[in-house]
């Protein structure tokens, strides 16, 4: 598959099958991820697969945040449950962190949602499904004690695995909704 198909092909995986990738090909993923290009070559990432126990771990964590009240959080936060369900299902989840350093802090972001996205084009290239997660958001300083990362920024998490059903991407606007330059907007909409 050339780039051009994994990019027309990606999308946000919810519903992933029992099976689970070979740790190699996670391996493969991780490479892609390593990589991608970073704001004066910093490479200011850190990653930690989860599987098994760790990964239902993670996704307890994330649901205890509706063990108590939950009534004064934004209606926004409940995704959370959506998103824990759907790491607790799938193969792998993969921690994707900051070293920190306040004086980087957007030029690191910016790293790392490349290395996400090269994580995101080489899954689909191997015929895996991603879901690109920031719910852990809510409960980061458990999630960090937990794992013993504290000395990390937790960006988001990747989860991996087969997809349980065929699903393409959603759609997106297009190209002339998202060029301000009339000299490059097209006639033919994208």
């Amino acid at each position: 598959m050339n780039v051009e198909k994994a990019i027309e092909k990606r999308f946000s995986c919810r519903h992933f099958s029992d099976g689970k990738i070979p740790d190699e090909e996670i391996m493969n993923i991780m490479n892609a991820a390593r990589l991608a290009p970073s704001a004066h070559n910093r490479q200011n990432w850190a990653f930690m697969i989860l599987k098994g126990d760790e990964k239902e771990h993670l996704s307890r964590i994330m649901l205890s945040l509706f063990d108590g009240d939950y009534s004064h959080f934004p209606s926004f936060c409940k995704t959370s449950k959506v998103s824990a369900k759907v790491i607790e299902n799938a193969s792998h989840a993969i921690l994707c962190l900051r070293k920190k350093d306040a004086m980087w802090n957007t030029e690191d972001l910016l790293s790392i949602g490349a290395a996400i996205e090269n994580m995101l084009l080489e899954a689909t290239e191997k015929g895996f499904a991603a879901l690109w997660i920031r719910d852990t958001f809510y409960t980061e300083d458990k999630i960090k004690k937990a794992f013993h990362i504290e000395e990390y920024d937790l960006v988001s998490v990747v989860a991996l695995g087969y997809p349980a059903r065929e699903e393409r991407q959603k759609p997106k606007k297009g190209i002339n909704e998202i060029l301000i330059n009339e000299g490059f907007k097209k006639k033919n909409t994208m």
